[in-house]
């Protein structure tokens, strides 16, 4: 067991954080895991039946019983749905992190899900042990400029770094970005915690992060998603 214990849950007035239940396998199915939009910048393959998306239930599970990796569902109060996924993945000194939205119409909550990852970012950041905070990137996607304005800094393009099953690429590069303790950065950002400082923040990095022509329901494929497990699922589902 290891001795890094994150919380069960992370809120916000709008979203809840929560670990995998089996129940919520349809939800995960629908509205992220068979679409190939979320799917198509992570190392994870469309899920094509429900079976696979149980089967990253109880694998997930494992992982946070041993310590490997920790993943939570985010789910919209208003809409009782789940619409994200949060992965913390510690390695101390180090944690990687990873954020996943839904593209589905009508089920897009990006705002509130980067809330949800800075209360994340927030309380890993104030753990014995932690030194570096770190999430990578495709260069093609979006997500770049809005992890530097939480206040990640770019340190290498990281060639053929891992698959691409989506894009029929056998592999991809990735952008590294971190944060380094005392994560002076996420303080200045983010130094009052109550509700209302925590989305102004967040509007200001989402107005200075997307363009007028993109609009705020572009795309948003934020950093390296749940790819975990994916070598697992793979082996036991051939």
């Amino acid at each position: 067991m290891s001795q890094f214990c994150p919380p069960e849950h992370f809120e916000t007035t709008q979203m809840i954080a929560e670990p995998f239940q089996p129940r919520d396998a349809q939800q995960l199915f629908d509205n992220l895991l068979s679409d190939s939009r979320v799917t198509e910048y992570i190392p994870l393959a469309t899920h094509a039946t429900i079976e696979q998306t149980k089967l990253y239930i109880r694998l997930a599970g494992i992982a946070w019983n041993y310590g490997h990796a920790y993943m939570w569902a985010l789910k919209d109060r208003e809409l009782e749905q789940i619409v994200g996924l949060l992965e913390m993945r510690p390695m101390l000194p180090r944690i990687e992190f990873g954020l996943l939205t839904s593209q589905k119409p009508g089920m897009k909550r990006f705002r509130p899900a980067l809330e949800i990852f800075i209360k994340a970012l927030r309380w890993a950041s104030r753990q014995d042990g932690v030194y570096r905070m770190q999430v990578t990137c495709d260069p093609e996607g979006k997500s770049a400029s809005c992890v530097e304005r939480l206040g990640f800094v770019y340190e290498a393009c990281l060639t053929n770094w891992e698959a691409r099953p989506m894009r029929n690429l056998p592999v991809g590069d990735m952008l590294m970005f971190s944060m380094l303790y005392p994560f002076a950065q996420l303080t200045k950002l983010f130094e009052d915690e109550s509700s209302a400082a925590q989305s102004s923040a967040t509007e200001f990095i989402l107005n200075n992060n997307v363009s007028k022509k993109e609009g705020l329901n572009a795309e948003f494929e934020l950093f390296a998603a749940p790819p975990l497990l994916n070598a697992r699922i793979a082996n036991a589902t051939t």
